[in-house]
């Protein structure tokens, strides 16, 4: 997953841009999460959202194991 705010100051969102288009992007696999109005800590600062993300990957990696079996 490559995240990563719009108004983030420390690292500026075209290298965010970059870093999913050379992971593949979503056609790889990648879960793309670009959010414009959020800054460099929102994982932090919306913890709860940002978990709903991970366990949304854990769930979809379980179901494609589970698939293979």
């Amino acid at each position: 997953m490559v995240v990563h705010g719009g108004k983030d100051r420390m690292i500026s969102f075209p290298n965010g841009e970059a870093l999913a288009e050379m992971l593949g992007g979503t056609e790889g696999g990648i879960t793309i999460r670009f959010e414009p109005e959020m800054a460099h800590v929102f994982p932090v600062e919306r913890r709860k959202e940002f978990n709903q993300w991970i366990e949304e990957i854990v769930r979809k990696g379980e179901d494609l194991n589970q698939r293979e079996r």
